[in-house]
């Protein structure tokens, strides 16, 4: 027969590195939704630039 404490020691161990592997996967999705942001900031700014361009073009 298994002791209960070696039983609650693997579900304690268990869960610890569920909580270990769910960090590591919302920092990944941070990381993701960083670089995601500076695409979209750089998009933004493209299209901010080339909407001035297309003005400076047309008002000539």
């Amino acid at each position: 027969m298994v002791n209960p404490r070696t039983k609650t020691r693997r579900i304690e161990l268990i869960f610890t590195d569920l909580d270990a592997d769910l960090a590591d996967a919302q920092n990944e999705d941070q990381k993701s939704l960083r670089q995601v942001q500076k695409e979209l900031q750089k998009a933004r700014t493209s299209l901010w630039q080339l909407a001035a361009q297309q003005h400076a073009y047309y008002s000539i």
